[in-house]
Protein backbone atom coordinates (compact mmCIF):
# COMPACT_ATOMS: atom_id res chain seq x y z
CA UNK A 1 0.00 0.00 0.00
CA UNK A 2 1.27 4.03 -1.00
CA UNK A 3 0.34 4.66 2.74
CA UNK A 4 2.37 2.57 4.16
CA UNK A 5 5.29 2.78 1.61
CA UNK A 6 5.20 6.46 2.16
CA UNK A 7 5.28 6.45 5.88
CA UNK A 8 8.67 4.71 5.63
CA UNK A 9 10.09 7.54 4.14
CA UNK A 10 8.89 9.92 6.88
CA UNK A 11 5.16 10.82 5.19
CA UNK A 12 2.21 10.09 6.69
CA UNK A 13 -1.25 10.59 5.99
CA UNK A 14 -4.51 11.95 7.98
CA UNK A 15 -7.98 11.30 6.95
CA UNK A 16 -11.88 11.91 7.99
CA UNK A 17 -14.58 10.65 9.77
CA UNK A 18 -18.27 11.26 11.78
CA UNK A 19 -20.67 10.06 13.74
CA UNK A 20 -22.98 9.56 10.24
CA UNK A 21 -23.07 6.68 8.03
CA UNK A 22 -24.03 7.37 4.00
CA UNK A 23 -26.57 5.16 2.84
CA UNK A 24 -24.97 4.14 -0.27
CA UNK A 25 -22.23 2.14 1.67
CA UNK A 26 -21.58 -1.34 3.35
CA UNK A 27 -20.96 0.02 6.91
CA UNK A 28 -25.15 1.79 6.85
CA UNK A 29 -26.55 -1.54 5.40
CA UNK A 30 -24.75 -3.41 8.24
CA UNK A 31 -25.57 -0.62 11.28
CA UNK A 32 -29.08 -0.52 9.98
CA UNK A 33 -29.53 -4.49 9.67
CA UNK A 34 -27.90 -4.70 13.96
CA UNK A 35 -30.44 -2.10 15.09
CA UNK A 36 -27.21 0.71 15.37
CA UNK A 37 -29.29 4.02 13.75
CA UNK A 38 -31.26 6.44 15.73
CA UNK A 39 -34.49 6.42 14.72
CA UNK A 40 -37.40 8.64 13.34
CA UNK A 41 -41.18 9.25 15.20
CA UNK A 42 -42.18 6.35 12.44
CA UNK A 43 -39.46 4.05 13.89
CA UNK A 44 -37.70 3.95 10.59
CA UNK A 45 -33.91 5.06 10.49
CA UNK A 46 -33.48 8.48 10.24
CA UNK A 47 -31.79 9.89 7.57
CA UNK A 48 -29.72 13.09 7.90
CA UNK A 49 -29.61 15.23 4.30
CA UNK A 50 -25.94 16.29 3.56
CA UNK A 51 -26.91 18.31 0.30
CA UNK A 52 -25.61 15.60 -2.15
CA UNK A 53 -27.01 12.81 0.21
CA UNK A 54 -28.27 10.93 3.17
CA UNK A 55 -26.70 9.53 6.19
CA UNK A 56 -28.05 7.32 9.03
CA UNK A 57 -27.15 8.81 12.36
CA UNK A 58 -25.27 5.98 14.63
CA UNK A 59 -27.07 5.64 18.01
CA UNK A 60 -24.40 5.77 20.70
CA UNK A 61 -26.61 5.57 23.31
CA UNK A 62 -26.53 1.61 22.20
CA UNK A 63 -24.06 0.30 23.87
CA UNK A 64 -23.00 -2.09 21.25
CA UNK A 65 -23.36 0.49 18.24
CA UNK A 66 -20.31 2.15 20.45
CA UNK A 67 -18.41 -0.20 20.58
CA UNK A 68 -19.29 -1.51 17.14
CA UNK A 69 -18.31 1.86 15.67
CA UNK A 70 -14.68 1.68 18.05
CA UNK A 71 -14.27 -1.53 15.21
CA UNK A 72 -14.91 0.41 13.07
CA UNK A 73 -12.43 3.54 13.92
CA UNK A 74 -9.80 0.97 14.56
CA UNK A 75 -10.39 -1.58 11.12
CA UNK A 76 -10.73 1.59 8.64
CA UNK A 77 -8.69 4.06 9.93
CA UNK A 78 -5.74 2.79 12.25
CA UNK A 79 -5.47 -0.69 10.40
CA UNK A 80 -5.75 1.15 7.19
CA UNK A 81 -2.37 2.67 7.80
CA UNK A 82 -3.62 6.35 9.37
CA UNK A 83 -1.58 8.17 11.72
CA UNK A 84 -4.92 10.79 12.42
CA UNK A 85 -8.13 12.09 11.32
CA UNK A 86 -10.59 14.73 11.41
CA UNK A 87 -13.58 13.75 13.51
CA UNK A 88 -15.80 16.09 12.42
CA UNK A 89 -18.95 16.97 13.71
CA UNK A 90 -20.12 15.77 17.05
CA UNK A 91 -22.72 19.18 17.42
CA UNK A 92 -25.25 18.19 14.64
CA UNK A 93 -27.46 15.74 16.15
CA UNK A 94 -30.73 16.27 14.60
CA UNK A 95 -33.13 17.54 17.40
CA UNK A 96 -35.67 15.30 16.31
CA UNK A 97 -34.04 12.37 15.98
CA UNK A 98 -35.21 9.29 18.47
CA UNK A 99 -32.60 8.08 20.79
CA UNK A 100 -32.65 4.45 22.35
CA UNK A 101 -31.46 5.71 25.73
CA UNK A 102 -35.43 8.17 25.87
CA UNK A 103 -33.59 10.60 26.74
CA UNK A 104 -34.44 13.94 24.21
CA UNK A 105 -32.00 14.92 20.93
CA UNK A 106 -32.32 18.27 22.37
CA UNK A 107 -30.75 17.20 25.79
CA UNK A 108 -28.65 14.71 24.73
CA UNK A 109 -27.02 17.23 22.18
CA UNK A 110 -24.40 18.99 24.34
CA UNK A 111 -23.35 15.87 25.67
CA UNK A 112 -22.92 13.90 22.12
CA UNK A 113 -19.75 15.99 21.41
CA UNK A 114 -18.02 14.68 24.22
CA UNK A 115 -19.47 10.86 23.92
CA UNK A 116 -17.76 11.66 20.02
CA UNK A 117 -14.84 12.22 21.59
CA UNK A 118 -14.55 9.62 24.02
CA UNK A 119 -15.41 6.86 21.11
CA UNK A 120 -12.24 8.33 19.04
CA UNK A 121 -9.93 8.34 22.09
CA UNK A 122 -10.80 5.17 22.95
CA UNK A 123 -10.34 3.47 20.06
CA UNK A 124 -6.77 4.52 19.54
CA UNK A 125 -6.42 3.45 23.05
CA UNK A 126 -7.06 0.27 22.86
CA UNK A 127 -5.34 -0.06 18.95
CA UNK A 128 -2.16 0.34 21.78
CA UNK A 129 -1.95 3.90 19.52
CA UNK A 130 -1.97 6.61 21.66
CA UNK A 131 1.66 7.44 21.16
CA UNK A 132 1.51 7.35 17.14
CA UNK A 133 -1.95 9.16 15.92
CA UNK A 134 -4.18 11.88 16.78
CA UNK A 135 -7.74 13.23 15.69
CA UNK A 136 -9.06 16.77 16.22
CA UNK A 137 -12.71 18.01 16.59
CA UNK A 138 -14.64 20.94 16.03
CA UNK A 139 -16.98 20.47 18.32
CA UNK A 140 -16.96 19.83 22.17
CA UNK A 141 -18.81 20.32 25.54
CA UNK A 142 -17.51 20.05 29.32
CA UNK A 143 -15.27 16.24 29.71
CA UNK A 144 -14.08 16.80 25.85
CA UNK A 145 -11.11 17.93 27.43
CA UNK A 146 -10.44 14.22 29.05
CA UNK A 147 -10.61 12.58 25.41
CA UNK A 148 -10.34 15.22 22.77
CA UNK A 149 -6.68 15.28 21.34
CA UNK A 150 -6.83 18.95 19.07
CA UNK A 151 -9.07 20.96 18.23
CA UNK A 152 -9.66 23.22 15.49
CA UNK A 153 -11.41 26.29 14.99
CA UNK A 154 -14.36 24.67 12.08
CA UNK A 155 -15.08 26.69 9.01
CA UNK A 156 -14.45 30.44 9.12
CA UNK A 157 -14.82 32.54 6.02
CA UNK A 158 -12.33 33.41 4.01
CA UNK A 159 -11.70 36.86 4.87
CA UNK A 160 -10.38 38.90 7.36
CA UNK A 161 -13.18 39.34 9.68
CA UNK A 162 -13.64 39.01 13.76
CA UNK A 163 -16.55 37.18 13.61
CA UNK A 164 -15.52 34.47 11.37
CA UNK A 165 -12.77 35.57 9.75
CA UNK A 166 -8.94 35.07 10.58
CA UNK A 167 -9.39 37.53 13.21
CA UNK A 168 -11.64 35.36 14.95
CA UNK A 169 -8.77 32.09 15.31
CA UNK A 170 -7.11 33.70 17.81
CA UNK A 171 -9.46 34.52 20.61
CA UNK A 172 -11.08 31.09 19.34
CA UNK A 173 -7.63 29.38 20.43
CA UNK A 174 -7.39 31.34 23.75
CA UNK A 175 -10.58 30.70 25.08
CA UNK A 176 -9.91 27.03 24.03
CA UNK A 177 -7.39 26.95 26.21
CA UNK A 178 -9.21 28.57 29.60
CA UNK A 179 -11.46 25.58 29.34
CA UNK A 180 -8.69 23.02 29.12
CA UNK A 181 -8.33 22.14 25.61
CA UNK A 182 -4.83 23.42 24.87
CA UNK A 183 -3.85 22.20 21.08
CA UNK A 184 -5.98 24.34 18.62
CA UNK A 185 -5.38 24.91 14.77
CA UNK A 186 -7.59 26.28 12.21
CA UNK A 187 -7.40 25.84 8.37
CA UNK A 188 -5.11 28.50 6.63
CA UNK A 189 -7.14 31.16 4.67
CA UNK A 190 -10.62 30.06 6.00
CA UNK A 191 -12.71 27.29 4.46
CA UNK A 192 -16.01 29.09 3.78
CA UNK A 193 -16.51 31.47 0.89
CA UNK A 194 -20.05 33.44 0.58
CA UNK A 195 -21.94 35.62 -2.34
CA UNK A 196 -18.71 37.46 -3.60
CA UNK A 197 -16.16 36.46 -1.05
CA UNK A 198 -12.90 34.85 -2.46
CA UNK A 199 -9.91 33.84 -0.56
CA UNK A 200 -6.94 36.38 -1.37
CA UNK A 201 -3.26 35.84 -1.87
CA UNK A 202 -2.53 38.36 0.97
CA UNK A 203 -4.97 36.39 3.36
CA UNK A 204 -3.72 33.11 2.70
CA UNK A 205 -0.08 34.08 3.33
CA UNK A 206 -0.56 35.99 6.31
CA UNK A 207 -3.05 33.46 7.80
CA UNK A 208 -0.16 30.67 6.78
CA UNK A 209 2.26 32.90 9.28
CA UNK A 210 -0.26 32.99 12.34
CA UNK A 211 -0.51 29.11 11.74
CA UNK A 212 3.29 28.49 12.42
CA UNK A 213 2.36 29.76 15.84
CA UNK A 214 -0.05 26.60 16.16
CA UNK A 215 0.71 22.74 16.65
CA UNK A 216 -0.51 22.18 13.45
CA UNK A 217 -0.51 23.84 10.20
CA UNK A 218 -2.93 22.48 7.80
CA UNK A 219 -4.59 23.66 4.60
CA UNK A 220 -7.86 23.61 2.80
CA UNK A 221 -9.28 24.25 -0.47
CA UNK A 222 -12.16 25.76 1.19
CA UNK A 223 -15.96 24.61 -0.57
CA UNK A 224 -15.27 26.37 -3.67
CA UNK A 225 -11.71 25.68 -4.80
CA UNK A 226 -11.80 27.72 -7.82
CA UNK A 227 -12.85 30.56 -6.24
CA UNK A 228 -10.09 30.84 -3.57
CA UNK A 229 -6.26 31.31 -3.93
CA UNK A 230 -4.22 28.40 -3.31
CA UNK A 231 -0.75 26.97 -1.62
CA UNK A 232 0.15 26.22 -5.02
CA UNK A 233 -1.53 29.17 -6.81
CA UNK A 234 2.30 30.09 -7.67
CA UNK A 235 5.09 29.93 -6.51
CA UNK A 236 6.26 32.74 -4.58
CA UNK A 237 2.72 31.27 -1.71
CA UNK A 238 4.16 27.93 -2.15
CA UNK A 239 8.36 28.99 -1.38
CA UNK A 240 5.89 31.17 1.74
CA UNK A 241 4.07 28.54 3.40
CA UNK A 242 7.38 25.82 2.81
CA UNK A 243 9.76 28.67 4.73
Amino acid sequence: MKIKELRERGIRFLGYINPYIAVEGYLFKEASKKGYLAKNNKGQDYLVEFGEFYAGVVDFTIPEAYEWYKVVIKKEMIDFGLSGWMADFGEYLPTDVILNNGVSAEIMHNAWPAIWAKINREAVEEAGKLQDVTFFMRAGYTGSQKYCTMMWAGDQNVDWSLDDGLASVIPAALSLGMTGCGLHHSDIGGYTTLFEMKRTKELFMRWAEMAAFTPVMRTHEGNRPEDNWQFDSDDETLEHLQR
